[in-house]
């Protein structure tokens, strides 16, 4: 619990980020959910975002489905999202996690250069992913995309055997 409030301090300082202990609750039952759960089968896809409200980043939503994180990502806004990804094939399931960072086609110069510096502070909280993407394209938002990008970050892929 000290660790957490040591974070909300910190990234309070730089009056940008603005995140309640339960979001980083909820990263943490995210991270740690392929030890516990995965044999109950959950689902791929789970995720958190955080948006800009003004130039403070708060926590956004949370769900299960990935369709509804994808309409999240308008072209006039900016957010960050941490996905739970399952890959792998009938024999060995892998959970993956990214780190995705939307910017809107819409989006100003400055408010795009912005969003680099603030993604620092978010990686302070949300610290294990396999993948960090950056996305204007709503093309490379697709999950078979991001998918195949993780298998690529986890190195040796035992799929390509049963091809």
């Amino acid at each position: 619990m000290g660790l957490v409030l040591s974070i909300l301090k910190r990234l309070s300082n730089h009056h940008i980020i603005c995140l309640r202990i339960s979001s980083i609750t909820d990263i943490h039952r995210l991270r740690y959910m392929d030890r516990e759960t995965m044999s109950e089968g959950i689902c791929s896809g789970e995720r958190v975002t955080f948006k800009y409200d003004g130039s403070t980043i708060v926590p956004g939503d949370q769900g299960t489905d990935y369709e509804e994180f994808i309409r999240e990502c308008k072209d006039d806004i900016r957010l960050f999202g941490f996905v739970r990804f399952t890959t792998g094939d009938a024999m060995s399931k892998r959970v993956k996690f990214a780190l995705i960072t939307w910017i809107g086609e819409n989006v100003s110069g400055l408010q795009r250069a912005k969003t680099g510096t603030d993604k620092t502070l978010v990686k302070e909280v949300v610290q294990n992913f396999a993948k960090e993407f950056v996305i204007s394209d709503h093309k490379e938002l697709e999950e078979e995309y991001i998918k195949n990008e993780l298998k690529k970050a986890g190195g040796a892929n035992y799929d390509a055997q049963n091809e």
